[in-house]
């Protein structure tokens, strides 16, 4: 599975991917998309421009279609599942594996509020078949007059893959995925929900300051709003 040192932590520089799968050494990174490798401060967290050059080959050439595949399956599907220019999907290989690294970041600092997503995963190419497992991370911060955090991860279990040709992998590589990300993604709606009607509600006073119960039924609610706005 994909893993990044604690300073990076699969932050995504431009359109590259600072994570384990793509570390050549300390200070250099390979984008697999343009087959370049870069140079990275990790101080100042930049590209160094003038310390970029093209990679020697192929990251494995026995796997590069496969990964030149999936990688293009994977592409499309955050075209089309994540928000425009938040997202960045990245394929590497070695070693007889394929690691797959989705991040996405949303930031509005203005309004107070800040989130990522990262969605790692491992292909290990077998004789006749291919196994993936991996993990999804979820962060939101909402830090207004607070400091309101959500972390989160959900480690998706090995599933086996009948290999086939490199399209009809990448397809069923990409299906997986999406399936596990939509668990995910309805997973956090039902628990939203779920803190609204049921966490929140207990967190209240059973007795309010005036010692008047409170009701909980939101037709008898919204019947003395009607009521009390008509009377205005």
């Amino acid at each position: 599975m994909a893993s990044a040192n604690p300073l990076s932590h699969h932050r995504c520089y431009l359109q590259i991917h600072i994570c384990k799968a793509a570390e050549q050494d300390a200070t250099h990174y390979i984008d697999p998309k343009s087959g370049q490798v870069v140079g990275v401060n990790h101080v100042t967290a930049t590209l160094l421009e003038d310390d970029t050059q093209p990679a020697a080959g192929p990251m494995e050439p026995a796997l590069e279609e496969q990964r030149a595949a999936l990688e293009q399956v994977l592409s499309d599907y955050i075209a089309t599942q994540y928000y425009d220019d938040t997202a960045l999907c990245s394929v590497y290989a070695k070693d007889g594996e394929l690691t797959v690294v989705i991040s996405a970041e949303k930031l509005n600092l203005r309004n107070f509020w800040s989130g990522s997503w990262i969605s790692s995963w491992t292909v290990k190419v077998g004789a006749a078949s291919m196994d993936i497992e991996g993990e999804i991370k979820v962060r939101a911060h909402y830090f207004e007059d607070g400091n309101v955090q959500l972390q989160t991860k959900k480690a998706c279990a090995n599933t086996s893959i009948p290999k086939g040709s490199a399209g009809d992998v990448a397809s069923a590589v990409q299906s997986h995925i999406a399936t596990e990300e939509k668990v995910v993604q309805e997973g956090l709606e039902e628990m939203y929900t779920g803190m609204t009607e049921e966490t929140f509600k207990a967190m209240r006073r059973v007795m309010p300051v005036h010692r008047n119960k409170v009701s909980w039924n939101i037709n008898e609610a919204r019947l003395n709003a009607n009521l009390t706005s008509a009377g205005k």
